[in-house]
């Protein structure tokens, strides 16, 4: 175990999520105002540079833009009208880090399962994303790696709580959550794209407005493609 610094206690509350407008997405040409059923991600290239753009079918919109190793990330919601996309990103500490915890019947066993999903439910990436597992006592520390499928495992009567260091990295605060008794999945407000990176950078991005069309996302004359639509 590595020792802390010094002990603190700091648990992230998870703040209700605000209600978005959601859109849909069936033929483009029968839109009037909706909602994409189904996730959709545009992107587009520039040498080693990309930008991702990503609609939830929940009115969320998120936007992720890397070069060399470097991504900025950004976030916000969606408003579809025919087939006008207008983007509005907002500050990074406007919303929670966490969405919501899902709490499950109490355990006899000492060992918990933890499963961290992105807001689209898919599970976290482990590359460069460690929880620490901070024990009773608040000095000592334990990083544990996911699994491929966002889990790890904790044995309650000895950690309190978890640190989720690459949240608070982005947030610039710290995100805790307590260890209790029972298995826990805890779904976050960023969509899985912002982990693909050691240390991604928030920031507020330029609000705009795109032409949707079946093959990507246009200018407003609907001539310029400028984001493919991803498979």
């Amino acid at each position: 175990m590595t020792q802390l610094h010094k002990p603190f206690y700091v648990v992230c509350s998870s703040m209700k999520p605000k209600l978005y407008l959601i859109l849909v997405f069936q033929s483009i040409s029968l839109l009037i105002w909706g909602q994409l059923p189904n996730t959709k991600l545009f992107y587009s290239t520039d040498g080693f540079c990309s930008t991702s753009i990503l609609m939830d079918s929940l009115g969320n919109a998120y936007r992720e833009s890397g070069c060399e190793g470097r991504s900025s990330i950004a976030l916000g919601t969606y408003r579809l009208k025919n087939d006008i996309v207008d983007f509005q990103f907002q500050n990074f500490d406007s919303e929670s880090p966490i969405f919501e915890i899902q709490q499950k019947t109490p355990l006899m066993d000492s060992l918990i399962t933890i499963t961290i999903l992105s807001r689209q439910g898919n599970p976290i990436p482990n590359t460069y994303f460690t929880v620490d597992a901070i024990d009773s006592s608040g000095r000592h520390f334990k990083t544990i790696k996911l699994n491929d499928a966002g889990q790890l495992q904790v044995n309650f009567k000895i950690y309190k709580e978890l640190r989720l260091d690459y949240l608070e990295k982005i947030y610039g605060r710290k995100v805790r959550m307590p260890v209790s008794n029972s298995d826990v999945t805890v779904i976050l407000n960023l969509p899985k794209f912002f982990f693909y990176y050691p240390r991604p950078r928030p920031v507020k991005g330029n609000n705009l407005s795109l032409r949707i069309k079946k093959t990507g996302l246009y200018d407003l004359a609907g001539k310029e493609r400028l984001f493919l639509m991803a498979n």
